[in-house]
């Protein structure tokens, strides 16, 4: 458990939990300001977030292999879509966790219940990309999100799969045709010989074409 916790306390993760803040920051401030300033201040505070995680987080991409390394040398493949599947899920097991939480301290509505809910989905969002050691600033970079160009429409994995199937049948495409090249020069070389034998051998003298019956 102790190799784990500080596996994880690197510079990425330092990011990763600032980003929950403003995150969770965002959330509230959306909530509890009223409109529309709040909307605004939201927006800024999320937008602050993500500029701050994409400055502070060192990831390369690499063209050719269509993927980031991380500061720790980690490579991976991501789409900025999945930031929003993140999100969806994350606000999900914070309204299934903040029922029971809510029931427990008598609270009914209101500000508080959406903050409960607001902090547990920024805090999901950050500790699934803690736990895998992943910089959430992959998600909100450039090629993150013209990924879906870059490869035809699929996602990063999909465009290595096929790639790699495609490479798999253009081999088993060169085998076969060799394979079938060998056999006809085999054949060749057997028909060759056993003509020869019929002409050379003493054997086969009931053909007309044997040496022995001149």
């Amino acid at each position: 458990m102790r190799n784990f916790i500080n596996a994880r306390l690197n510079k990425d993760n330092l990011f990763n939990v600032l980003f929950f803040l403003l995150f969770f920051m965002s959330l509230a401030l959306g909530y509890i300001v009223p409109q529309p300033l709040g909307v605004i201040l939201a927006l800024v505070m999320f937008a602050s977030a993500v500029i701050l995680v994409k400055v502070g987080s060192p990831l390369t991409f690499d063209k050719e292999k269509m993927e980031f390394t991380t500061s720790l040398g980690k490579k991976t493949k991501h789409i900025g879509l999945g930031f929003l599947f993140l999100v969806v899920a994350s606000a999900f097991l914070g309204a299934v966790i903040a029922s029971p939480i809510c029931d427990a301290f008598n609270i009914t509505g209101g500000v508080f219940e959406h903050l409960i809910i607001s902090f547990f989905t920024a805090l999901f969002a950050a500790l699934y990309c803690i736990i895998r050691n992943l910089p959430i600033a992959v998600y909100f970079k450039k090629e993150a999100w013209t990924s879906l160009e870059l490869t035809g429409g699929s996602s990063y994995s999909g465009f290595k799969h096929t790639s790699s199937n495609s490479n798999s049948f253009a081999s088993s495409h060169r085998t076969s045709s060799m394979q079938t090249s060998a056999y006809s020069s085999s054949h060749k070389s057997y028909s060759g010989s056993s003509r020869g034998s019929i002409i050379t051998s003493p054997t086969n003298r009931a053909y007309s074409s044997n040496i022995f019956n001149r």
